[in-house]
């Protein structure tokens, strides 16, 4: 059952579309529109429409908008004001709705926030997926041209058509193993591609939208900044290896994350030597990004995901989402639990700092094999609820907050709705 969400969680949800330039779907005329908001104001929103041929567009004309955001579906309805450079100008929808139908699945959480606690003499601990990015699952809108369903003839097709762009290419899985080196680390840490020499979008004529699905520059200088343990030297590991690789005259080496929802399953590697009159052909990064994505279909529709000795981190609890009130969470339907209404202390990180919360159990939903628990904080301290509201929502009252917490319990209590 679709859930209207609030001014403010609107205005939140599209500066954060903006600000990562993530893609949003225009249904307009019965065509379906790659777009980016571009800006907004209360009264309207210009999309930037990512694709060749902009459509013939004019006043009134009905217009609706689909996107994700923290793994769930939202839908408007709206009208065009009027086509502008690139894209189209239209009006504030008057609603917006949430799918509840997708809230579980489909999840991207901010980043540097966790929650532990002993339960059962069980040691818990949450944490919010490693990637940055976020990719659902779904069969192919397009038709490949083979059975997406049949492993065999996706390889044998990847192999074929790598030979276009890649005199060596490969697909590395990460099965039960955590990410060697430092490029294996960048691009399970960010969901992104890696291309060398590095960076390619400085070098090379790339498109915006396939920027956006690049590591950059920038984002390697904030994680040495941010997340130095990790992350430290980054840039001069990349310079050094796109210096060898000129040595060697390579043209590039291109490393494209499989993304399993918010996981990195394992990436496809491609390298290509330089030939005379040859040129970086930006196409590469469409072709592995949309195969990445096939490839993960695949794997899903062959069961792979589904082996009890298979990435079994997939199964284990999980924290689904936080609000300046309290905190959701899975964990297995045969695994430790907590009661209606039990008390429990949590510890919670929050990017460096660490402190103690007392919470209470306040809905318990059993699907399917996962048990969901929310948790409603009843001791918190007042500066750390503050933190939580500037690093959730990017406000700093709680009483505005209080918005989202009520959102959040709706959707507990409708029908089909989760925790």
């Amino acid at each position: 059952m679709p859930q209207k969400i609030s001014r403010i969680e609107l205005e939140f949800i599209l500066k954060s579309l903006k600000e990562r330039r993530a893609s949003v779907e225009l249904q307009l005329d019965g065509r379906r529109l790659p777009a980016i908001v571009s800006s907004f104001n209360d009264e309207q929103i210009t999309f930037e429409i990512l694709s060749d041929e902009l459509p013939k567009t004019h006043e009134d004309q009905p217009i609706e908008m689909l996107f994700q955001f923290r793994g769930q579906t939202f839908s408007g309805k709206s009208k065009v004001v009027k086509p502008v450079e690139s894209g189209v100008l239209v009006r504030q929808p008057r609603a917006v709705h949430r799918d509840l139908a997708r809230r579980f699945p489909r999840i991207l959480a901010p980043r540097g926030i966790g929650v532990y606690f002993v339960l059962d003499e069980q040691a818990i601990s949450l944490s919010f997926p490693d990637s940055e990015q976020y990719a659902p699952v779904q069969k192919p809108s397009f038709d490949p041209g083979f059975d997406v369903s049949q492993l065999t003839d996706l390889l044998q097709a990847f192999r074929e058509r790598a030979l276009q762009y890649a005199a060596e290419s490969k697909i590395v899985m990460l099965r039960d193993r955590k990410p060697k080196g430092m490029f294996e680390r960048l691009i399970v840490h960010t969901g992104r591609i890696l291309v060398l020499p590095f960076p390619v979008e400085q070098s090379q004529t790339v498109p915006p939208e396939a920027v956006a699905n690049l590591i950059t520059r920038h984002r390697v200088e904030t994680l040495e900044r941010e997340m130095a343990e990790q992350f430290s030297g980054a840039l001069q590991v990349l310079t050094d290896a796109s210096n060898e690789m000129r040595r060697k005259k390579l043209m590039y080496e291109l490393y494209c994350p499989i993304l399993y929802y918010q996981y990195v399953v394992g990436y496809l590697y491609l390298v290509r030597p330089i030939a005379p009159g040859a040129e970086f052909d930006p196409e590469v990064l469409d072709f592995v990004w949309q195969y990445a994505r096939v490839f993960a279909y695949s794997l899903e529709a062959n069961g792979y995901f589904r082996s009890d000795e298979t990435r079994p981190e997939l199964r284990k609890a999980e924290l689904i989402d936080l609000s300046a009130n309290g905190v959701l969470f899975s964990v297995p339907k045969d695994g430790p639990s907590l009661g209606m209404y039990a008390e429990t202390r949590l510890e919670l990180r929050l990017d460096r700092r660490r402190a103690s919360v007392q919470a209470r159990v306040v809905r318990r939903i059993e699907e399917g094999e996962r048990v969901f628990l929310g948790l409603q904080f009843t001791k918190i301290a007042p500066e750390l609820q503050r933190a939580l509201c500037r690093r959730l929502y990017g406000i700093d009252s709680p009483e505005e907050a209080e918005e989202f917490s009520a959102i959040e319990l709706e959707d507990l209590e409708s029908p089909g709705g989760s925790a």
